[in-house]
């Protein structure tokens, strides 16, 4: 029986390919493995780890740009600062700043500064509803005058867990434990 060299190297060359494998194969990925003590042979893909949950910590800034007699609001975090038609007496930029998402005090500036007297009372809200152990009934708003100091009106609202203080000048402001019971205070 006579062989055709044709069918020889057909024959040759399928056994080739059979006994090398795909990982000879030159279009074939490269892998290279570390093989260590203990280290297993695994060739795959290798998924990036997800992303941490987020653990707070960062900070959120916001400005508004008003000419005197517009209606405004401008959002921070956990804070919202509602300007009311009227209440500018002259164009001026809000910028609130609240640096740490975990801790409820917000930065304010107003340019140029002389803007900040407004004809209208404007509200600054604190939204606690994220933070479950805020009881809103036992907190009220501070302005920072050279010192914390109470907010002379503050509104508490249980439904939506918030606190709304009203002021014709505005400072920095955090949300801490009233220090007086009911001073300035109304509830909805």
């Amino acid at each position: 029986m006579r062989v055709s060299p044709l069918c020889s190297v057909l024959f040759l060359g399928t056994m080739a390919v059979l006994l090398t494998g795909c990982s000879r194969n030159p279009v074939s990925p490269e892998v290279s493995l570390p093989m260590g003590s203990g280290a297993e042979a695994f060739a795959g893909t290798q998924i990036e780890d997800p992303p941490a949950p987020f653990e707070g910590g960062l900070g959120a800034t916001s400005s508004v740009t008003l000419a005197a007699g517009e209606a405004g609001t401008v959002t921070a975090g956990h804070f919202r600062l509602v300007l009311h038609k009227n209440s500018l007496k002259m164009a001026a930029t809000i910028t609130l700043t609240q640096s740490d998402l975990n801790v409820m005090e917000v930065q304010v500036e107003v340019s140029p500064p002389e803007a900040n007297d407004f004809k209208v009372p404007v509200a600054l809200v604190a939204d606690c509803s994220g933070d479950p152990t805020c009881d809103v009934n036992n907190q009220t708003v501070f302005w920072w005058n050279e010192g914390w100091e109470q907010a002379n009106s503050v509104s508490v609202h249980r439904a939506s867990n918030s606190l709304t203080a009203r002021a014709l000048r505005l400072a920095n402001g955090r949300v801490g434990e009233r220090s007086q019971a009911g001073a300035g205070r109304s509830e909805n």
